[in-house]
């Protein structure tokens, strides 16, 4: 298959679902349209690769929201065969200091930063409030995918050069922050698990690491409650029907 029968299978199951997963979370949530057409943010192509399954993954945006519908479409099948929302994650490397400069802190590493800010820069455009602080930053690309893809890039990044990341952890309370916003769905966010190798390494480079969680959103049943409250209609509705009849 290629890339365009990729996308076409995935935006034909958006226009048409078929997936009880896809009906759902369509009752509740759209996705951005341009132009008149879906709009896409990425299309992870190998996405899972394992012996006979090839999976590769469809990233739309949903209106207002910052998370992604997330359609999975076997190659080898030709077909949707699942559908998920990805959290909007945010992975990056920051240091904040008080005494130096961001020109400073860019020194005390090889690694090029994403960003770097100096005290007494604007905090906010058109206004008198500036920074009482300078920074530096190494983000991971704001694009769509897993939040342990996201830490596993910084992670190999920060591992360039330790010896410069350890000292701006030392002189300006360096950390890795990361943040992950879910779809609140079904009110089951599921989970979020580092694997021993990759803990070992965030342990290697002596980095503090946070984590903030969010959701947002609307609420949705699963495929069981959503059956559940239909049935409950229809018997609603015979109820009333036989009921007008008895009359």
């Amino acid at each position: 298959m290629n890339k365009q029968q990729i996308i076409d299978i995935a935006l034909k199951e958006l226009k048409n679902p078929t997936n009880e997963w896809s009906i759902i979370l369509l009752e509740t949530h759209t996705f951005i349209e341009e132009n008149g057409k879906i709009k896409i943010t990425r299309i992870d192509l190998d996405a899972f690769n394992y012996k006979n399954d090839k999976i590769a993954i469809v990233y739309v945006p949903v209106k207002d929201e910052r998370f992604h519908f997330a359609i999975c479409v076997d190659i080898h099948l030709k077909k949707v065969n699942g559908i998920y929302t990805e959290s909007w994650n945010r992975v990056n490397f920051s240091a904040m200091s008080k005494t130096y400069s961001g020109e400073v802190l860019k020194s005390f590493t090889k690694i090029e930063p994403t960003k770097i800010r100096n005290k007494g820069d604007v905090a906010i455009k058109g206004s008198s409030i500036k920074y009482n602080y300078s920074s530096l930053t190494i983000s991971i690309d704001s694009y769509p995918e897993s939040v342990l893809e996201k830490i596993k890039k910084l992670v190999n990044i920060l591992k360039t050069d330790t010896e410069g990341v350890q000292k701006l952890v030392e002189k300006a309370n360096a950390s890795i922050s990361v943040v992950i916003e879910y779809h609140i769905g079904t009110g089951n966010l599921g989970e979020l698990s580092l694997n021993a190798s990759l803990i070992s390494e965030i342990s290697n480079l002596e980095v503090p690491i946070g984590f903030h969680f969010l959701a947002s959103g609307k609420t949705m049943p699963t495929p069981i409650e959503k059956e559940y409250i239909n049935s409950t209609k229809r018997n609603g509705n015979t109820q009333k029907r036989n009921k007008k009849n008895s009359s």
